[in-house]
């Protein structure tokens, strides 16, 4: 299950380059148009952030894989998933390094390194992707597409 193309979620993102969001847009993100992406302002760290209407349901046992695409040049060299219950509880995720590539790249993240095994499942309200160490000098990302897939285990 997709866990952006939820019918009932809001999303932000950190910044638009220029506010120019009908050009660079977070709308750009989900498209599926390879031509149109997200271009962030300036700044030491990005992130795009998902808000549930209804919690996402995460086991110790489910997996949850990332799966984005940058522009070469201004991606980052690290990154980490945090995901938020409604009463502020935090799990974070490993921490993952994309490589500063054009390519499609996936990452299936450690979401249960907070959680022992067995534990009670976690019901996360939000879900944050934070980038951190950007590549291009001024600290923008160019982000062409982003999912999230959640699979019970």
């Amino acid at each position: 299950m997709s866990l952006v193309n939820l019918p009932s979620i809001k999303y932000k993102v950190s910044s638009v380059l220029n506010k120019n969001t009908k050009q660079f847009g977070k709308i750009f993100l989900f498209d599926g148009d390879e031509e149109t992406c997200w271009n962030s302002d300036q700044g030491d760290e990005q992130w795009v952030m998902f808000k549930f209407d209804e919690p996402v349901i995460i086991n110790s046992h489910d997996q949850i894989s990332l799966h984005i695409q940058f522009q070469g040049g201004f991606s980052c060299s690290s990154s980490v998933v945090t995901f938020t219950t409604a009463d502020g509880c935090k799990l974070n995720a490993s921490k993952y390094f994309p490589a500063d590539s054009n390519a499609k790249q996936s990452f299936t993240l450690n979401v249960v390194s907070d959680l022992p095994k067995d534990s009670p499942p976690f019901a996360a309200s939000i879900m944050k992707v934070t980038f951190s160490e950007p590549t291009d000098f001024f600290g923008r990302m160019i982000v062409y597409s982003l999912d999230m897939i959640h699979e019970r285990k």
